[in-house]
């Protein structure tokens, strides 16, 4: 029985966070940054865009921590904010945006 979960464990992908963000720098965040970035990666990647209140689902923070996190990584370019104030969402930054 271990032995058939442990062969479909080995065929499921395998996500780093640079799969999902290829041109992340991970060594300018912070641990806590890296950590929150790790924690919403997988709804991003599936939905295409976050928002304050799905990161507080998914991370257990309080809004003003969240709203924190996101702003910094969109000022390090990792993250666009699209909308204003309350429908505001976070979704990756295009390639061609970056360079």
């Amino acid at each position: 029985m271990l032995g058939a979960v442990y062969q479909a464990l080995e065929v499921l992908p395998v996500h780093k966070i640079t799969d999902i963000f290829p041109y992340i720098d991970t060594g300018i965040l912070s641990k806590t940054e890296l950590e929150f970035l790790e924690q919403i990666a997988g709804h991003i990647e599936r939905h295409g865009e976050i928002t304050n209140y799905r990161a507080q689902v998914l991370t257990n923070r309080s809004a003003e921590s969240i709203k924190k996190l996101l702003v910094r990584l969109a000022q390090l370019g990792i993250l666009d904010a699209v909308g204003e104030n309350k429908g505001r969402r976070y979704v990756i930054r295009n390639q061609k945006q970056k360079e």
